[in-house]
């Protein structure tokens, strides 16, 4: 981990951001079940990438390693991406007979955010190239800061078992299980507040 710099995410690093993050998710289950086709996970999820992104860089809550290869978006209390914009873009990047079975999982996933205010890990990644050398960590060390200095809880969706270790070395619990038809499991997590 040493020598890896992560520094609050500004508007020219929208990009950067989102290109982190599409590599991350690349193999991503539950993401991957979203959008199998290689064609809609570039297009759609890499369009939904970058209005994530640009929402957290407004809210002053996106990290970004240097060398660009991970990144991390926060939506802290009341920030909250344009759901127009999204749905568009998941009406046009998701198959006409999986979208009932898609968008029920994301409302059930939506319906386990803790009732109070809370900053919310919509999306933490690492290209795949350089992941298990302490990006994660890094992106986590200094974006909790912010969460811990709020005295606020800091809630995540982990849609990957393999990355439940790293948040638990964070004080993060999982909360639940979720999965519903074909979608593979997702596990709410919280971390108490500071």
């Amino acid at each position: 981990m040493a020598g890896i710099q992560v520094v609050k995410a500004t508007q020219d690093d929208i990009e950067r951001c989102a290109a982190a993050l599409l590599l991350a998710f690349s193999n991503d289950p539950f993401v991957r079940w979203m959008f199998p086709e290689p064609e809609s996970y570039l297009t759609c999820f890499g369009a939904m990438l970058r209005l994530f992104a640009g929402t957290a860089i407004e809210s002053g809550s996106a990290y970004v390693a240097e060398d660009s290869r991970a990144a991390a978006i926060w939506l802290p209390p009341g920030a909250q991406t344009d759901r127009g914009a999204i749905d568009a873009l998941m009406q046009a990047g998701i198959a006409a007979e999986r979208k009932q079975e898609v968008f029920g999982m994301l409302s059930l996933m939506g319906g386990s955010h803790p009732d109070q205010d809370h900053y919310y890990l919509q999306l933490l990644g690492a290209d795949p190239a350089c992941q298990g050398m302490g990006y994660g960590t890094a992106l986590l060390e200094r974006s909790l800061l912010a969460v811990d200095e709020a005295h606020l809880p800091a809630f995540l969706v982990s849609s990957n078992a393999r990355n439940q270790p790293l948040y638990e070395r964070f004080d993060f619990r999982v909360t639940q299980a979720i999965q519903s038809g074909s979608s593979p499991s997702v596990w709410p997590m919280l971390r108490e507040a500071r």
